[in-house]
Protein backbone atom coordinates (compact mmCIF):
# COMPACT_ATOMS: atom_id res chain seq x y z
CA UNK A 1 0.00 0.00 0.00
CA UNK A 2 1.19 3.53 -0.52
CA UNK A 3 1.91 6.16 1.84
CA UNK A 4 -0.35 8.57 0.06
CA UNK A 5 -3.49 6.35 0.43
CA UNK A 6 -2.84 5.91 4.02
CA UNK A 7 -3.66 9.71 4.81
CA UNK A 8 -7.55 9.71 3.67
CA UNK A 9 -8.11 6.79 5.86
CA UNK A 10 -6.98 8.91 8.84
CA UNK A 11 -8.97 11.86 7.68
CA UNK A 12 -11.92 9.40 7.24
CA UNK A 13 -11.17 7.19 10.36
CA UNK A 14 -11.25 11.02 12.19
CA UNK A 15 -14.42 12.40 10.58
CA UNK A 16 -15.96 9.39 11.61
CA UNK A 17 -14.99 9.54 15.06
CA UNK A 18 -15.93 13.05 15.68
CA UNK A 19 -19.70 12.37 14.09
CA UNK A 20 -20.34 9.71 16.58
CA UNK A 21 -19.02 11.75 19.54
CA UNK A 22 -21.16 14.58 18.22
CA UNK A 23 -24.52 11.99 17.78
CA UNK A 24 -23.58 10.79 21.05
CA UNK A 25 -23.38 14.40 23.14
CA UNK A 26 -26.92 15.57 21.65
CA UNK A 27 -28.33 12.01 22.77
CA UNK A 28 -26.50 12.83 25.62
CA UNK A 29 -27.97 16.15 26.42
CA UNK A 30 -31.48 15.09 25.39
CA UNK A 31 -31.34 12.89 28.60
CA UNK A 32 -29.93 16.04 30.18
CA UNK A 33 -32.93 17.49 29.48
CA UNK A 34 -35.23 15.12 30.13
CA UNK A 35 -33.31 14.14 33.70
CA UNK A 36 -32.98 17.81 34.81
CA UNK A 37 -36.74 18.34 34.21
CA UNK A 38 -37.51 15.87 36.74
CA UNK A 39 -35.64 16.39 39.13
CA UNK A 40 -36.97 20.26 39.05
CA UNK A 41 -40.43 18.70 39.56
CA UNK A 42 -39.18 16.26 42.12
CA UNK A 43 -37.98 19.62 43.84
CA UNK A 44 -40.86 21.32 43.39
CA UNK A 45 -43.29 18.03 44.84
CA UNK A 46 -41.19 17.83 47.58
CA UNK A 47 -40.98 22.00 48.45
CA UNK A 48 -44.98 21.83 47.89
CA UNK A 49 -45.32 18.42 50.29
CA UNK A 50 -43.52 20.12 53.55
CA UNK A 51 -46.01 23.58 52.26
CA UNK A 52 -49.18 21.54 52.79
CA UNK A 53 -47.83 19.97 55.80
CA UNK A 54 -46.57 23.12 57.51
CA UNK A 55 -50.73 24.21 56.31
CA UNK A 56 -51.99 20.97 58.05
CA UNK A 57 -50.34 22.04 61.02
CA UNK A 58 -52.08 25.16 61.66
CA UNK A 59 -55.51 23.77 61.37
CA UNK A 60 -57.04 23.36 64.62
CA UNK A 61 -58.26 20.09 65.63
CA UNK A 62 -61.75 19.64 67.56
CA UNK A 63 -61.25 16.46 69.03
CA UNK A 64 -64.38 14.91 68.62
CA UNK A 65 -63.50 13.30 64.70
CA UNK A 66 -59.87 12.96 64.47
CA UNK A 67 -58.91 9.43 63.36
CA UNK A 68 -55.85 9.27 65.42
CA UNK A 69 -52.67 7.52 63.81
CA UNK A 70 -54.24 6.08 60.65
CA UNK A 71 -55.56 9.29 60.16
CA UNK A 72 -52.08 11.25 60.32
CA UNK A 73 -50.64 8.49 57.86
CA UNK A 74 -53.42 8.98 55.69
CA UNK A 75 -53.13 12.75 55.28
CA UNK A 76 -49.73 12.54 54.85
CA UNK A 77 -49.91 10.32 51.88
CA UNK A 78 -52.44 12.70 50.71
CA UNK A 79 -50.58 15.47 50.80
CA UNK A 80 -47.76 13.75 49.29
CA UNK A 81 -49.85 13.02 46.11
CA UNK A 82 -51.37 16.32 46.17
CA UNK A 83 -47.75 17.84 46.04
CA UNK A 84 -47.09 15.41 43.17
CA UNK A 85 -50.54 16.49 41.12
CA UNK A 86 -49.73 19.82 41.75
CA UNK A 87 -45.94 19.91 40.92
CA UNK A 88 -46.96 17.63 37.30
CA UNK A 89 -49.57 19.52 36.45
CA UNK A 90 -47.59 23.48 36.80
CA UNK A 91 -46.79 25.79 34.06
CA UNK A 92 -44.23 28.05 33.31
CA UNK A 93 -44.84 30.32 36.30
CA UNK A 94 -44.05 27.55 38.22
CA UNK A 95 -40.90 26.79 40.72
CA UNK A 96 -40.21 23.69 38.75
CA UNK A 97 -40.00 25.60 34.95
CA UNK A 98 -37.67 28.10 36.76
CA UNK A 99 -35.21 25.70 38.07
CA UNK A 100 -35.21 23.52 35.17
CA UNK A 101 -34.57 26.99 32.80
CA UNK A 102 -31.92 27.74 35.62
CA UNK A 103 -30.34 24.38 35.10
CA UNK A 104 -30.83 23.86 31.25
CA UNK A 105 -28.75 27.37 31.49
CA UNK A 106 -26.17 26.40 33.29
CA UNK A 107 -25.92 22.85 31.39
CA UNK A 108 -25.28 24.74 28.13
CA UNK A 109 -22.81 27.03 29.33
CA UNK A 110 -20.89 23.93 30.76
CA UNK A 111 -21.62 22.34 27.05
CA UNK A 112 -20.03 25.50 25.36
CA UNK A 113 -16.58 25.42 27.79
CA UNK A 114 -16.01 21.71 27.11
CA UNK A 115 -16.55 22.60 23.34
CA UNK A 116 -14.58 25.02 23.29
CA UNK A 117 -11.72 23.24 25.18
CA UNK A 118 -12.00 20.01 23.21
CA UNK A 119 -12.20 22.41 20.02
CA UNK A 120 -8.35 24.08 21.08
CA UNK A 121 -7.29 20.75 22.08
CA UNK A 122 -7.93 19.45 18.61
CA UNK A 123 -6.57 22.75 16.89
CA UNK A 124 -3.41 22.34 19.05
CA UNK A 125 -2.86 18.78 17.44
CA UNK A 126 -2.68 19.71 13.84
Amino acid sequence: MKVENIRPLQDLASHTEQKDNKVFQRSKRANDKTSIKKVAEDFESIFLEILLKSMRKTVVKSGFLDGGNAEGIYKDMLDSEYAKNMASASGENSLSFQIEKQLLGVLDKNNQKVAINSYSKTEGKE
